[in-house]
């Protein structure tokens, strides 16, 4: 039995592959080893493992997490090793690796992650070759839900936003203004915060003008600061994983299409192509 696992910061994605066609799924909090000691980890990890599952019958385990560096991929390693004691292969890799064993299996290409934060990069068919940093929610993160959701707020705050979108993000947030400054500035996760806002950006949202350009605004950011920095990026077909690359997919395309870049795949859960990938490996 094969264990795949795609870990965010606050939630974990399973899959516990049983043969060629099943697998079963569960999810686990977000496991960041430079943030937690490796007893908990272990501690939650076997916790959340499913009681009808045999944890010693595992014998690969592969787990793609965000804040695992290189640095950082052998104490993730050890900590899978205690939950899984009988696992012959244990492979710890960054959530941008992950993304590109979903999107690309092992081929060359061009891979992006755009759901809360953004990462993107080239990869050769086993290794990140070329990467564009996303810099993070303050400096950077562009076309990410988190930056989407900053400039929604900003303009919400100086009330530079139609009636309607004033109005939608007034009663979804019912906070006064020093309480979302708060939120940003002093409590933990401002970007998943910010990011949260982005559930308002449904089909009807989208057609009142004010929320279409401010969500293209980002995307061009997305594009001139990051996407471009890459040489003879037209030649690579877009693919991505996460909630934005897939809610807005049809805008992207029609902006890829506008600077000479394809479409590509696009995974709202890179679990789905992680579990693909591994069964057949």
């Amino acid at each position: 039995m094969k264990v795949v696992a795609d870990c965010g910061s606050t939630k974990t994605s399973w899959g516990c592959i049983l043969g060629d066609t099943n697998s079963i799924r569960f999810t686990s909090r977000g496991y960041n080893p430079a943030y937690l000691s490796e007893e908990e980890m272990v501690e939650d990890m076997i916790a959340s493992y499913p009681h009808e599952l045999n944890r010693d019958l595992v014998d690969g385990v592969y787990f793609y997490g965000a804040g695992i560096i290189p640095l950082l991929e052998p104490v993730m390693e050890r900590v899978l090793s205690q939950v899984f004691p009988f696992a012959k292969t244990i492979v710890a890799r960054s959530d941008l690796v992950g993304a590109c064993k979903a999107l690309l299996g092992d081929e060359r290409g061009f891979a992006a992650i755009l759901g809360t934060g953004m990462n993107t990069c080239i990869y050769d068919g086993k290794k990140v070759e070329q990467r564009v940093g996303s810099l993070g929610f303050i400096l950077g993160d562009e076309g990410s839900g988190a930056y989407i959701g900053r400039i929604l707020l900003r303009d919400y705050l100086r009330g530079n936003l139609s009636v309607y979108a004033q109005q939608r993000i007034q009663d979804y947030l019912q906070l006064s203004d020093d309480e979302i400054i708060r939120k940003v500035y002093k409590e933990p996760m401002p970007n998943r915060f910010c990011a949260s806002l982005c559930k308002l950006l449904d089909e009807e949202a989208m057609q009142h003008d004010d929320l279409y350009s401010l969500v293209r605004s980002a995307f061009d950011d997305f594009f001139s600061h990051v996407i471009m920095h890459y040489d003879g990026y037209q030649h690579y077909r877009f693919n991505a994983v996460g909630s934005i690359a897939y809610i807005f997919k049809s805008l992207l395309e029609e902006m890829l299409q506008e600077r000479g870049m394809q479409m590509g795949v696009v995974l709202r859960d890179p679990l789905d192509g992680l579990i693909n990938y591994h069964k057949n490996r």
